[in-house]
């Protein structure tokens, strides 16, 4: 009868949790994939980023902005809502007074593997996993593609009853002309255009110059007008700048471009072979763009040569009268923010040396947002790029920051979308970079929370969870917005910055992150002693916190190392901890699965021989936790490191580890009552004496089970951090 009543509450606990799968799947894949998105997708922090005055804000909010890339529909987020991770949505773009957002379309992405150079199209394809997770088409690169299209679509049909900004599909001159003249009458909208990074099942062996000319047609008539023939690999239109043979364009890859020119789309050659651009700028008889570059030219680590352009690919671009749009990551520019702006003067330096009126004619932004990079400077705060170019030590003119910021965009879409023209292209263009009066600018919004009473109801515990990562990032946002405030102010200007770092550490720990996950499963399967788990708990977040101190301490004001080398180290290290968490979820697996039980699931009078190895896995967890920096406290310790106030900063990060302890530990005393109540409740309904006969068996699934929870999340962190080196 027992056996009989075990097996009767097993199968109906395993029909729930099947249904609880199958109706929660797709939040549970898209917290996996929004997960990938957090880790892919972070901004960047330099601490010399300068801070916009008025004269900068009024000059910036007075613009018509325009940025040529941007990856953001390959992530599977709603484009009208501000998300709390990524880089780019509507909300955001609005704030910084972005008028026009070029939307490129990724449908593959290789893995570079570890001991090349290069990049092939045969390697694992990153893309396909993520289509997996997102529920999109995962194996047919042409139905991602017109998924992507067909998302943006529905945003711009969403957003007409949508609060905020209006999204406005861009498809013709006319398009634009109405564009700019809505902005400048004042209204709230923003432009999109979208643009293709890949050609990648257009062409080949098995296919005529008609079948390319269809699919260029094919995407035309969906609403592309940017096109790009190859991305990061060689392919069937062209070799890469990063491919193994970096060949031309070939004879498909010149019908495509020839196809893309005549209807009217503009043809980008961003990630292209040096002899493919060359060929593209012979071939196409119209301004061209590389949409997301930096140059070689100074190319200092991280900075990547290969992927950007040398001099002579620049003076290919400009004898096209085409524009060069400039990124804002560190492997495009190097390690410094102000970099951005010297890569700009380079090419205006060429331009100038092959006698062009204006050198400025020929650079615009390219941000690549979304891109799975970094950039040094956030889309709402993108006064930052014009108080750069405003600041630098040979500033540029209102008439050149213009053109950079939206009119050699203009003026390029203008020549090249249908109905334009070059002479209707400077007639609508010209105005833009023209200088005029510059009004005060509206209140800074700089550390104001974001308004929430217009954000959906929490109705699952996936939103839930984005609504407390949601707080997280405002609050984030806000504590770097003021910390100039307490410079000066003392002890209660430091006594303030401790308090906000434990208040912070409390919110920022109930986000994704923090060995949440690793923690629950790993007390739900031991059993331990609340005080003891309260104490793993603090140890585990207050190593966390040292370890941050340590690298930026270590990295920064001892080894001088730039920002983005301390990143980068700081990945290196927290790769180092997903593998001990793999090691710790193995150890369990290995123990569920040679039936050793947990302490605590002993029969009366059993010798705990396995005591060392409870101790290991302790052990192995703290380190494994506890060796990742949090990156709220790297956050805060660089920016208090430029303003220096370095000693504020550690305790501030050591307030942090506190807040952090408490809402680690909260979850680890949770799993264990979690455990006690489950263990309770069978043993009422089985008897002592049996449960201490099934008690072990039961132990050994929850082990397995746990430790298998714990090596995936382990794997899947690794491959992601990994990726974040730029390893593979």
């Amino acid at each position: 009868m027992l056996k009989r009543s075990l097996l009767l509450v097993f199968l109906l606990a395993l029909v729930t949790g099947g249904y609880y799968v199958y109706a929660n799947y797709a939040s549970g894949l898209y917290y996996m994939a929004g997960q990938y998105d957090r880790m892919m997708n972070p901004y960047g922090v330099d601490p010399d980023a300068p801070t916009p005055g008025d004269d900068d804000r009024a000059l910036h909010q007075s613009m018509f902005i325009a940025d040529m890339h941007a990856d953001t529909l390959k992530w599977e987020r709603n484009l009208l809502e501000r998300s709390y991770f990524g880089h780019a949505d509507l909300p955001r773009l609005a704030e910084g007074n972005v008028s026009l957002q070029g939307f490129t379309i990724v449908t593959k992405s290789p893995l570079r593997m570890p001991w090349s150079t290069n990049v092939s199209g045969r390697s694992i394809d990153t893309n396909t996993l993520l289509s997996l997770m997102q529920g999109r088409p995962a194996f047919d690169l042409r139905a991602r593609a017109f998924y992507q299209i067909d998302r943006f679509k529905e945003a711009v049909e969403e957003s007409r009853d949508h609060p905020g900004a209006e999204l406005r599909l861009l498809e013709t001159f006319d398009d634009l002309r109405q564009l700019v003249a809505d902005r400048r009458d004042g209204d709230n909208v923003i432009g999109g255009f979208i643009g293709i990074e890949g050609g990648h099942w257009i062409g080949g062996p098995d296919a005529e110059h008609a079948d390319v000319e269809a699919d260029i047609q094919e995407l035309f008539d969906a609403g592309v007008r940017m096109f790009a023939p190859s991305h990061r690999f060689d392919n069937n239109l062209s070799g890469s700048s990063e491919g193994y043979d970096r060949y031309g364009l070939t004879s498909h890859g010149m019908t495509a471009l020839a196809t893309a020119a005549r209807l009217g789309m503009l043809v980008d050659v961003a990630h292209i072979s040096p002899a493919g651009l060359r060929d593209t700028a012979n071939l196409v008889d119209q301004p061209i763009t590389n949409s997301h570059t930096g140059i070689r030219t100074g190319c200092e680590e991280p900075c990547r040569p290969d992927r950007n352009l040398s001099d002579d690919d620049i003076r290919y671009i400009i004898a096209n009268d085409g524009v060069i749009s400039v990124g804002y990551w560190p492997q495009a520019v190097g390690p410094s923010v102000w970099r951005i702006a010297d890569v700009m003067a380079h090419i205006m330096l060429i331009a100038d040396e092959m006698g062009v009126d204006d050198p400025s004619r020929h650079v615009a932004f390219g941000s690549d947002y979304d891109g799975s990079v970094t950039p040094m400077i956030e889309v709402s705060h993108l006064d930052v790029l014009t108080t750069i170019m405003r600041q630098r030590e040979e500033p540029f003119s209102e008439h050149q920051i213009r053109n950079i910021a939206g009119g050699n965009t203009c003026r390029v879409l203008a020549t090249v979308l249908p109905g334009g023209s070059p002479d209707a292209a400077e007639e609508l263009c010209r105005e833009l970079a023209v200088a005029e009066p510059l009004q005060p600018p509206t209140a800074s919004t700089d550390g104001a929370p974001i308004a929430t009473a217009s954000l959906p109801p929490v109705t699952s515990v996936s939103d839930l969870v984005g609504r407390v990562a949601r707080a997280q990032s405002e609050l984030n946002h806000w504590l770097r917005a003021h910390l100039n405030a307490v410079q000066g102010e003392g002890l209660v200007g430091t006594l303030l910055v401790v308090l906000i770092g434990f208040v912070y550490g409390l919110l920022h720990s109930a986000g994704p992150g923090h060995g949440k996950i690793v923690v629950a499963s790993y007390f739900m399967a031991n059993p331990t002693r609340p005080g003891r788990a309260i104490a793993l708990s603090a140890l585990m977040a207050m190593m966390q916190a040292t370890t941050a101190i340590l690298v930026v301490g270590g990295l920064f004001l001892l080894a001088n190392q730039a920002m983005v080398r301390v990143l980068d180290q700081a990945a290196a290290i927290e790769a180092i901890a997903y593998m001990l968490v793999i090691g710790l979820g193995a150890m369990m697996l290995l123990r569920g699965m040679r039936g050793a039980p947990a302490c605590g699931q002993c029969a009366a009078g059993h010798h705990h021989h396995h005591a060392k190895d409870d101790a290991a896995h302790r052990f192995t967890m703290i380190m494994a936790i506890g060796l990742r920096p949090c990156s709220g406290a790297l956050a805060l310790l660089l920016f208090t490191v430029a303003l220096g106030l370095f000693p504020t900063g550690v305790l501030a990060t050591l307030a942090m580890g506190v807040g952090t302890a408490i809402t680690v530990s909260v979850s680890a005393v949770a799993a264990i009552s979690i455990r006690g109540v489950l263990r309770d409740s069978v043993a009422r309904m089985a008897g002592g004496e049996r449960v201490n006969r099934l008690g072990p068996v039961a132990a050994r699934g929850l082990q397995c089970l746990a430790g298998g929870m714990i090596a995936a999340t382990g794997a899947l962190f690794l491959a992601v951090a990994v990726l974040k080196m730029g390893v593979l």
